[in-house]
């Protein structure tokens, strides 16, 4: 979804529709908001893996595994 492609079903002459400007502010949202809440998250996963036990981070590090083999057989 492009901004262009959104303003583009608007008449030229009319005041843009409560759906583009809902979808406009989605995309903004999405492109620059969505890394940052990523990172953070992270962040905090991270955090809470200090208390972890040995047996704990290989649980976490097996299913990381798994995450990452499960996408690559769907790619």
């Amino acid at each position: 979804m492009t901004v262009s492609g959104l303003i583009g079903t608007e008449y030229i002459w009319q005041h843009p529709s409560i759906q583009v400007f809902y979808d406009l502010v989605s995309l903004f949202v999405d492109k620059f908001f969505h890394p940052i809440i990523i990172q953070l998250m992270a962040l905090d996963v991270d955090e809470k893996m200090d208390d972890f036990t040995e047996k704990e981070l290989v649980l976490i590090e097996t299913l990381a595994k798994g995450i990452k083999k499960s996408r690559e057989m769907k790619g």
